[in-house]
């Protein structure tokens, strides 16, 4: 029994044995390996989207235009002979911008350009491109003296300016039609009268070549060696010729329009026009209709348009209103209704526009028809004229004493922002016979001085002081506001005038 127990003792602690060796032998787990869980870094996609250079690389000498940035503007001039609407940009952006139109593509620059510049972020700005020509200076008259043109009923002369002295002039039993303004191109005056057009060698008079038209001329538009004129009477044509040779470009019978009364103005390939009751947009090329506004309510429109950033303004006439149109399709944008008679021409100068009705000086927001200051003065006539941020307008006939019939014509000069008066000028006299002067014209400013008439006197007047310079007497009253050809070749016109809208 003893011999049994022994065996089953060592039994066990064999198997006990065997059993520790055996864990020995055993691998240990491996713990699994945690590999701790990170955020991915977050990525900002840039925001910048700049133009910040805009350069014509084919223009000798490389042009760069102006950037102003805060109001997302580009600006450039460029020679004068440069075919403008053909024109290749380079265009440098902000780094990961992108932009449409693309850099290095032809775009017509004859009218404004719109880039839209994207960031990576895909936010968007909108840059407006302005492109514009140098103004052409005849260089056949930098070594003369200024010349300036004055209408009269029957006669147009052409005064030096510094000698005081007539240096040509145009005579006609038929010059009906003096109330129209001259325009100067190349050289040449261009004239209408009562059934014909003149186109004279400025400096000289010498006649280059004539038009007869049907009865009665607007004022003429010349713009890229094209004249645009239109008849004031019922017959109602409409005209373009090549400037240089007087050969016919096209014509058009308005008759269905009415007659044309003002000055045409020409923009973007579209010349545009007003006849007694009518705005009306024409192709340039071939004078076709674009668009054509009749004006409710009105009659013998006088106003002539004026164009900038493609809106259009005119006055109303007996409509008592102003408006603006977009340029393009002539729908209207605003409308300004006075108590009094509006038949100004606009003129628009620093998002300003300005006006006159029977009774003062108006002033608009362009954009919004937004009155921002009024003068009231007596008699003004019908048209101001804006520079160098003063504005000029005449007042004719005013009551000094009327049982000794003493009367004044005056000039007056704002400030152009603030409306304050800058001076006056004063022309009095006695007359038993008329209670006014007669003069309905705008003064035109050149040279630093001011030009208008007054009855049968021609003034010069200090465009700052208000102090007159000189006077000449006339056969007759001005008819139109003058026109002067600087001795600098650059001509500078009334505000009438659809030259310079």
């Amino acid at each position: 029994m003893k011999n049994l127990t022994k065996i089953l003792v060592s039994i066990y602690v064999a198997i006990m044995m065997i059993a520790v060796a055996c864990k020995k032998d055993e691998p240990t787990p491996t713990p699994p390996v945690v590999t701790p869980t990170t955020t991915p870094p977050v990525v900002t996609k840039s925001s910048a989207k700049a133009i910040t250079k805009f350069s014509f690389a084919a223009l000798s000498p490389v042009l760069d235009a102006t950037i102003d940035e805060a109001n997302k503007a580009i600006t450039a001039t460029v020679p004068a002979a440069t075919d403008i609407t053909k024109l290749v940009p380079t265009i440098t952006l902000s780094d990961k911008a992108t932009i449409s139109p693309a850099t290095g593509v032809t775009q017509d620059f004859s009218k404004e350009v719109s880039y839209t510049v994207t960031a990576e972020d895909a936010s968007t700005v909108v840059y407006k491109v302005n492109v514009k020509k140098e103004e052409v200076v005849n260089t056949n008259f930098k070594s003369l003296n200024s010349i300036i043109y004055i209408r009269l009923l029957d006669k147009t002369y052409a005064i030096d300016a510094q000698s005081k002295t007539i240096k040509w002039t145009l005579s006609s039993e038929k010059n009906y039609g003096g109330e129209s303004v001259p325009a100067i191109a190349n050289g040449k005056i261009y004239l209408s009268n009562r059934d014909k057009m003149y186109v004279l060698d400025a400096n000289s008079g010498a006649e280059k070549w004539t038009f007869k038209t049907q009865e009665g001329s607007t004022s003429p538009t010349v713009s890229n060696d094209i004249v645009y004129i239109g008849d004031r009477r019922p017959s109602a044509f409409f005209y373009a010729f090549d400037a240089n040779t007087g050969q016919k470009k096209w014509e058009r019978n308005g008759l269905e329009q009415g007659r044309y009364d003002t000055s045409p103005t020409i923009s973007d390939n579209y010349v545009y026009t007003v006849t007694w009751n009518n705005i009306i947009a024409l192709d340039e090329k071939t004078g076709t209709t674009k668009w054509v506004y009749k004006i409710p309510g009105a009659f013998a429109m006088t106003s002539s348009p004026s164009v900038v950033n493609d809106i259009l303004y005119v006055g109303g006439d007996q409509a008592n209103k102003f408006y603006a149109l977009n340029a393009t399709t002539g729908d209207i944008i605003w409308t300004y209704a006075s108590k009094y008679t509006c038949s100004s021409s606009p003129t628009v100068v620093n998002n300003l526009v300005y006006l006159v009705d029977n009774f003062g000086v108006l002033v608009l927001d362009a954009k919004t028809g937004i009155k921002k200051w009024e003068k009231r003065v007596d008699n003004i006539t019908r048209d101001v004229t804006v520079v160098d941020g003063i504005v000029y307008a005449t007042g004719a006939g005013i009551i000094l004493d009327y049982t000794n019939k003493k009367w004044s014509d005056k000039v007056y000069a704002f400030d152009a922002i603030t409306g304050e008066a800058k001076w006056t000028f004063s022309s009095d006299y006695t007359d038993t016979t008329v209670g006014y002067s007669g003069s309905t014209v705008a003064p035109t400013i050149a040279n630093n001085e001011v030009y208008v008439s007054f009855r049968n006197v021609f003034y010069s007047i200090n465009a700052k002081t208000g102090v007159k310079n000189w006077e000449m007497p006339i056969e007759g009253r001005l008819l139109s506001p003058p026109c002067v050809l600087a001795n600098d070749g650059i001509s500078h016109y009334p505000s009438i005038s659809g030259m310079i809208q």
